[in-house]
């Protein structure tokens, strides 16, 4: 660790401590937290975190500085987590774009699953109401290999979440039926999902390139999160759960 971060380090072991760190600029700051996340940091790096920007353009350059000194350090950059806020006012008609809506479901998601998670957002994103956790919750589906789900039921939960049924997947918040097949674009991932059904049980889950339609990865568990905002689902009554 540098050494203007050992105090601060030593400071916030220490409950109700308030250090401070000044002077740094630019993508300093995300080295200086990178490296008061790392492991060798002690607590400090098994701990989650919320890291709060005066922007939302100011997080996305944080969130971008952090990724890379993650992967220069070789820290896994699946702790990092981006919240933005809602480019769109709660009573628009137009509704916010589906890679906006992913990021913020993938980071609740993370904050509600991993024990470490770091998460980067803006004081406009902290301002704006989210949904009860448990209802969060009941909004993700998930798929197990050799689990059983009706697919009638499936079909009916990824349209209250906001999905759209298209013939062939190409863009997240679409899913396509073929037999016993279902693709989905789930924001979850950046590769749409393939699940094969041997009649009412999940054969095999896989992602796939949706311009090749080949396989890029097997799985044995998947989610789907929701592709419409948060405060239009807000009364999901979730699909019966996966056995």
């Amino acid at each position: 660790m540098i050494p203007c971060c050992t105090p601060v380090a030593e400071a916030l072991k220490q409950n109700g401590a308030r250090p401070c760190l000044t002077g740094l600029h630019g993508s300093t700051v995300g080295f200086a937290l990178t490296q008061l996340m790392h492991p060798r940091s002690g607590q400090l790096g098994s701990r989650p975190w919320l890291i709060v920007a005066n922007s939302d353009e100011a997080a996305s350059r944080l969130f971008d500085d952090l990724r890379f000194y993650h992967e220069l350090s070789s820290l896994p950059e699946t702790s990092l987590a981006l919240f933005p806020r809602w480019e769109t006012l709660p009573y628009e008609a137009t509704a916010p774009h589906v890679g906006l809506i992913a990021r913020r479901m993938n980071a609740l998601h993370q904050i509600r699953t991993l024990p470490a998670a770091k998460v980067v957002t803006s004081i406009d994103a902290l301002m704006q109401r989210l949904m009860p956790v448990d209802t969060f919750v009941r909004t993700v589906l998930t798929f197990k290999v050799g689990a059983a789900m009706e697919r009638e039921a499936l079909t009916a939960g990824l349209l209250r979440l906001g999905y759209r049924r298209v013939s062939v997947v190409e863009i997240p918040g679409e899913f396509s039926i073929r037999g016993g097949i279902i693709d989905i674009f789930s924001t979850a991932y950046p590769e749409p999902l393939r699940v094969e059904f041997l009649g009412e049980t999940v054969e095999s889950l896989r992602l796939f390139d949706p311009a090749t339609q080949k396989s890029t990865a097997k799985m044995d568990r998947a989610i789907v999160l929701p592709a419409s905002a948060a405060r239009r689902i807000s009364r999901f009554v979730a699909a019966p759960p996966v056995a």
